[in-house]
């Protein structure tokens, strides 16, 4: 993203600009052209997410295992914070990382991962869902829905308090946590206490923050946000009808959820629709938005305060809603 806009732009903490000279150091470091150039995107993307990833709090362990589901296994991570009991079931957050559907994997999360599960003392697993466009929407979401039923089913052999799972993700990864709790919510339904959904996508196509922030300036253009959604769902392909659009959703029994979102991203309409949404539904949810920060924030938490008071926000919107 264009340096001399963060550097010019008032709105930014000082912070987010000081982050944002790093990452684009980072990122020069990787030539790429662009998205189309998957291969060198995603390196880039691992590269930037390494550094921001490094430090943070240590685990009392981490553990790689594996969901079976429909002939493929889906990989996991469980992340058990020092403060987890041995002897008892812990509470659970299940976390869905972003990157458009596209990037990432439970390396470029790790550390906010880490960061939730000392905050909360929860155990937390990730998964690594497949990437577009080597799959195409739902196969990775629903994946993800057999993973989170799985994590339900066998919670005593899993070390995990019955009923008490909760589900986070950021971005691409909060689309993917909504659509887990709405699938779950008549499966298993009840089982699911807390969401937390940090600047998501959540069907939206037109909005007034997708037409003044949608902007390559803000990190986040109107193109990228097409080839994003191009490589889930496929070419000529309506959001509106393949299922794709969560706001067109019956949200009943869909568990408290945290929204947070920034002021200057073109996402930032999707989470206010999705809190009405949730209102028409009766549904308890707080609508949080960060004004001086951009998409993507989260990551950077060993420089931003305001990524900081975002996971602890989420912390304790999970701890609140545990019992």
């Amino acid at each position: 993203m264009p340096l001399n806009f963060c550097l010019m732009n008032k709105n930014l903490s000082n912070e987010m600009i000081a982050a944002l000279k790093v990452d684009t150091k980072l990122c020069s470091e990787i030539p790429c052209s662009g998205p189309s150039d998957l291969t060198a995107y995603r390196h880039q993307y691992n590269h930037s997410r390494a550094y921001w990833n490094q430090d943070g709090p240590k685990m009392a362990y981490q553990q790689d295992w594996h969901v079976e589901h429909n002939g493929s296994a889906i990989p996991c991570r469980t992340h058990v914070p020092v403060s987890a009991s041995t002897n008892e079931l812990n509470p659970t957050i299940v976390f869905f990382h972003g990157g458009g559907w596209v990037l990432g994997n439970l390396q470029t999360h790790d550390r906010m991962m880490r960061e939730l599960a000392e905050r909360t003392g929860h155990i937390i697993i990730g998964v690594d869902y497949k990437l577009s466009p080597e799959s195409r929407f739902p196969e990775a979401h629903d994946d993800a829905v057999a993973v989170v039923q799985f994590i339900l089913d066998h919670n005593t052999e899993l070390a995990i308090v019955p009923s008490n799972v909760s589900l986070c993700g950021d971005s691409a990864g909060a689309h993917m946590a909504l659509y887990c709790a709405i699938k779950t919510a008549t499966s298993h339904p009840g089982q699911l206490k807390s969401l937390c959904l940090i600047y998501g996508s959540y069907g939206l196509t037109d909005s007034i923050s997708r037409r003044t922030q949608g902007t390559p300036e803000v990190g986040l253009s109107d193109d990228d946000m097409q080839f994003y959604t191009t490589a889930l769902l496929g070419e000529n392909v309506n959001p509106k009808t393949c299922g794709f659009d969560l706001l067109e959703e019956n949200l009943q029994g869909v568990p408290p959820a945290l929204v947070t979102c920034c002021t200057l991203d073109p996402l930032r309409d999707d989470s206010a629709a999705l809190c009405a949404r949730l209102n028409q539904f009766s549904i308890e949810n707080r609508l949080s938005e960060y004004a001086q920060v951009l998409h993507g924030y989260a990551h950077m938490s060993s420089h931003l305060p305001d990524a900081r008071t975002t996971l602890q926000e989420c912390a304790d919107w999970i701890c609140q809603h545990n019992h």
